[in-house]
C-alpha cells in the first residue's frame, strides 16, 4: 500500500467474517498504522483506543470507553470524540494548547491541565487548554465523564 493511500475497514473485516447461530461472537482487533496517520475510529458497543498517535482523532462509540494517547505529538492534534454511556480519557503532551468543548448530560469534567472556562452550563462546558490556540478538543457523552491526562 502506497501512502495517503485509504484501505476501508470492511476489507479487512471480510477475511475475518463468519456465521455463528444463536452464540455472541466478540471480535478484538489491533491495528497499527504510521504515527501521523489521521484516526477515525467507530465502534459500537466497545472500547476505542489509540496509542503513539500523532495527528487527528476522531472516535466514537455507542456503550465503550475511549482512551486517546497523543502524549508524544510535537504539536497538539485536533480530537473528536464522542461516546453515550463511556467514559473518555485523553493523555495530551505537557505543553497542550487548544480550545476544549464537553457537552454532557451527567458527565463530569477532569483535567490535569489549567483550563480557563469561557462557558459553562448544566451540559455544556466552553474553556480554553494552556494559553487556548487553534487546536479543537471536542468531546461528547451522555453519561460519561472526561478525563483530560498530563
Amino acid at each position: 500500500m502506497q501512502s495517503g493511500q485509504f484501505v476501508p475497514l470492511a476489507e479487512i473485516l471480510a477475511t475475518v467474517r463468519g456465521h455463528y447461530e444463536g452464540e455472541v461472537v466478540e471480535t478484538e482487533f489491533e491495528i497499527q498504522v504510521p504515527a501521523a496517520t489521521r484516526l477515525d475510529l467507530h465502534a459500537f458497543s466497545g472500547d476505542l483506543i489509540a496509542r503513539g498517535t500523532t495527528a487527528d482523532v476522531k472516535a466514537k462509540t455507542f456503550s465503550g470507553n475511549i482512551d486517546i494517547d497523543l502524549s508524544t505529538a510535537g504539536s497538539t492534534p485536533d480530537i473528536n470524540a464522542e461516546t453515550f454511556s463511556g467514559d473518555i480519557s485523553t493523555r495530551l503532551p505537557a505543553s497542550s494548547n487548544g480550545h476544549v468543548t464537553f457537552n454532557s448530560f451527567s458527565g463530569d469534567f477532569r483535567s490535569d491541565f489549567p483550563v480557563m472556562l469561557n462557558r459553562k452550563s448544566k451540559r455544556d462546558i466552553s474553556a480554553d487548554l494552556g494559553s487556548g490556540g487553534s487546536a479543537n478538543f471536542e468531546f461528547k457523552t451522555f453519561s460519561g465523564d472526561l478525563k483530560l491526562v498530563k
